[in-house]
């Protein structure tokens, strides 16, 4: 877990109520709406974070859930100015967090959702500082977007829970060329490129944060960071993107969730327009026949 009382890395947060058990008392920030959701048992709600008043989406039978679930990477990207969704869109974020915690969070709230999902996780930048190499990482991601894809196997959903992982940026604090040891840049690009063929081949979507807070692409060019575009002071520790830059990355986001809807909604009359091409091949015969 990423922070136990006895490591006294958030020691001063409250315990958090989700990722706490009997045997692990676990401190950190977490935001979750689908915990504040839980406890409400009306038709609606109104959220706390996007300040509209929203249908119980958790209630059986309601829609499909559209969710962010990561680190503090994008932790109040719903704070910014672009941000403007088309529909509700939950959160799940663990400030401190690594792709284990975040799977975690998942299977200790979603295992009585019956809705299938659109799932956009940005995590991992927790983990590359760590002794976890490239094959680790991506090991973690196959096992966290396995209990998604189960999940959805499970609740028999008709049209499947799709997953989209965002790259993992170029903070300076393990990629700055300062840095003569303990640079992750290779880790990080080994990381990226699997995400990316992983996207292309779930559904096209990508989300690119390797792309935020550097010139060109740092996954292929020799990183060239934008220092004015991360929020902490000293160079060595930027890890954070500024508010200014997640508001590119929200716009992105939403995008995101648009084009995973049009996906769903094209596999949904699919099968109608192959009638209405066949009906319409029959009526031009019979025309033709006339």
């Amino acid at each position: 877990m990423t922070a136990l009382k006895d490591e006294g890395h958030f020691e001063d947060c409250a315990e958090c109520g989700i990722c706490s058990n009997e045997v692990f008392e676990v401190r950190h920030p977490h935001i979750s709406t689908l915990k504040i959701i839980s406890m409400f048992d009306a038709d609606s709600y109104m959220c706390p974070l996007c300040k509209h008043k929203h249908c119980n989406h958790l209630q059986e039978g309601s829609d499909r859930l559209r969710m962010l679930m990561g680190s503090s990477t994008l932790f109040r990207i719903w704070k910014v100015s672009s941000y403007a969704p088309f529909m509700h869109v939950d959160f799940d974020c663990i400030v401190g967090g690594k792709i284990n915690d975040v799977h975690a969070s998942f299977l200790y709230q979603c295992n009585k959702v019956t809705n299938p999902m659109d799932i956009v996780i940005a995590c991992g930048v927790n983990n590359i500082m760590t002794d976890d190499c490239a094959a680790d990482i991506i090991f973690q991601f196959k096992q966290f977007i396995s209990s998604i894809k189960q999940h959805s196997k499970a609740q028999k959903n008709r049209f499947p829970s799709k997953v989209v992982l965002a790259t993992i940026p170029f903070a300076p604090k393990y990629t700055d060329p300062m840095l003569a040891t303990r640079n992750m840049k290779e880790k990080v690009r080994k990381v990226n490129a699997w995400i990316k063929e992983f996207n292309d081949k779930e559904s096209g979507q990508h989300l690119n944060l390797h792309l935020y807070g550097v010139r060109g692409n740092p996954n292929m060019d020799p990183i060239v960071h934008k220092y004015n575009e991360w929020r902490e002071e000293s160079q060595l520790k930027k890890l954070h993107l500024r508010k200014f830059v997640k508001d590119r990355i929200s716009v992105e986001l939403i995008d995101i969730f648009r084009n995973l809807r049009k996906m769903r909604l094209d596999e949904i009359l699919r099968p109608y327009r192959k009638i209405i091409q066949a009906s319409k091949f029959k009526l031009s015969r019979i025309s033709n026949a006339e």
